[in-house]
């Protein structure tokens, strides 16, 4: 699937690849062909390719065998196209795998990320997660644009939080004390008002900002706690180690359900305030109605 947009007044181009195993290597030669044709200021590859670049280090236990055909159609193209494997260019010895298999015991490197050489100086960090929710882990790529355009965000309330006693607690706890320290100091109820807003704002956001951080650090306390079951699995395995590896996954995936229910509330929200309104919204749904179907 190849994606093309604009981010941030950029153009970027995206293709997202699933080589099954077993499909001939011309498939990926085609599929680059393809991705020549257009142009971007960004052009990044990523997906499942199924192959094992290097089988020495991308594979535990590691194998002496030849690379295969769709391995070396895979490196063959991308030195052709002048594309780079940006976990294994950030990583050059690192030992980490995308896909545990149960069965044959062994771990690989089969999910890439690949960007065009001359692009490799805007890569931030490229790091290789747990497997969570799917049986691959995530490759997460963070990068820098050429010129970003910086957009001042709206601060808006979260009212999910309002349902949150321990922060309706802590508010009303706060604004006791901030209330009874400034209203004998002013007879300006609107100079009251104006500074009631902004000690509220602060204390919305110093309690979710650090919520947030609390979620995040017990994700990453999960994640790497999960990381050393699996390698510890990989050695000696067990089923009490396995029970242990399925019930942190099934942790980890609770949050991670809950952030994006949170984050699809939101959009229908936007969607909904916004969805009879003159912008954008309106535009491409008015545009996409109009359209002639083929």
């Amino acid at each position: 699937m190849i994606i093309k947009g604009s981010l941030q007044g950029q153009d970027i181009l995206i293709m997202n690849v699933y080589h099954p195993p077993g499909h001939p290597p011309d498939t990926v030669t085609n599929m680059f062909m393809e991705l020549a044709e257009m142009t971007a200021d960004t052009v990044i590859v990523g997906g499942d390719f199924n192959c094992i670049m290097n089988p020495l280090i991308d594979r535990f236990p590691h194998s002496t065998n030849a690379p295969s055909r769709q391995a070396n159609a895979l490196r063959s193209i991308c030195k052709d196209f002048g594309f780079e494997d940006v976990w294994r260019n950030l990583h050059p010895a690192n030992k980490e795998y995308t896909f545990f298999s149960a069965p044959h015991g062994c771990q690989t490197r089969l999910d890439y990320f690949f960007l065009p050489k001359a692009d490799m100086h805007s890569i931030l960090s490229c790091d290789i997660g747990s497997i969570i929710i799917s049986d691959h882990a995530a490759v997460v790529m963070d990068l820098k644009l050429k010129n970003p355009i910086n957009q001042p965000r709206q601060w808006r309330l979260d009212s999910v939080i309002l349902k949150d006693n321990t922060f309706i607690s802590y508010f009303i706890t706060e604004f006791k004390v901030f209330l009874s320290i400034n209203l004998p100091s002013t007879d300006n109820p609107s100079l009251l008002w104006e500074t009631c807003k902004a000690y509220a704002r602060g204390l919305i956001i110093s309690y979710t900002s650090t919520k947030r951080r609390q979620k995040r650090r017990e994700q990453n306390n999960l994640a790497i706690e999960l990381t050393d079951k699996e390698k510890a699995y990989i050695n000696s395995p067990s089923p009490t180690l396995w029970e242990e590896i399925s019930a942190l996954k099934s942790a980890i995936n609770c949050l991670l359900t809950k952030e994006a229910e949170k984050k699809m509330r939101y959009v229908k929200q936007r969607f909904y305030e916004h969805g009879d309104k003159p912008g954008k919204c309106l535009a491409y749904l008015a545009k996409k109605k109009q359209s002639p179907s083929p």
